[in-house]
């Protein structure tokens, strides 16, 4: 009986799992903390490298967009704790961000951005798949810079 069992589940196919991965990278491509452009003076260029693999054992088209959040924290006297607001918010231009890849394929593309005002600064990176703006196909990624006055 064991054999048997044994059998069925070393020969049973069992479904893929299908997921995409989506991710940035610092500018050299890898995951230093210390190379994420976490603090910029005004207008200073900053770079990272934006990733998706498809692992969905299909096509898909995926789109990514870039946003620039301007953020405040604030302490909530109620509970105690420091709360992020959100004050504002920009869609970035984003070149070539549309892509569309075969099953496990993989895309990389640098991303270079400035922002032009002092602050604290949340930029996020949505990603959204066969056209569907209606939401973000997976969870937000995002940096926060703090920018430095000129």
């Amino acid at each position: 009986f064991a054999g048997a069992v044994f059998a069925y589940v070393a020969l049973t196919p069992r479904p893929a799992e299908r997921f995409t991965q989506f991710y940035i990278l610092d500018s050299t491509g890898g995951i230093d903390p210390d190379l994420y452009p976490t603090e910029l003076n005004v207008s200073e260029l900053g770079r990272v490298i934006i990733g998706i693999v498809n692992n969905e054992s299909v096509r898909v088209r995926y789109t990514v967009r870039v946003d620039l959040v301007g953020v405040e924290v604030v302490r909530n006297l109620t509970t105690g704790f420091n709360e992020t607001i959100e004050r504002n918010r920009t869609t970035m231009p984003c070149v070539r961000c549309e892509v569309t890849l075969e099953d496990r394929r993989v895309w990389r593309q640098p991303f270079n951005f400035t922002i032009g005002a002092p602050g604290l600064w949340k930029v996020e990176f949505l990603l959204f798949r066969d056209g569907d703006f209606s939401k973000p196909y997976q969870n937000t990624l995002f940096l926060l810079v703090r920018v430095l006055p000129p």
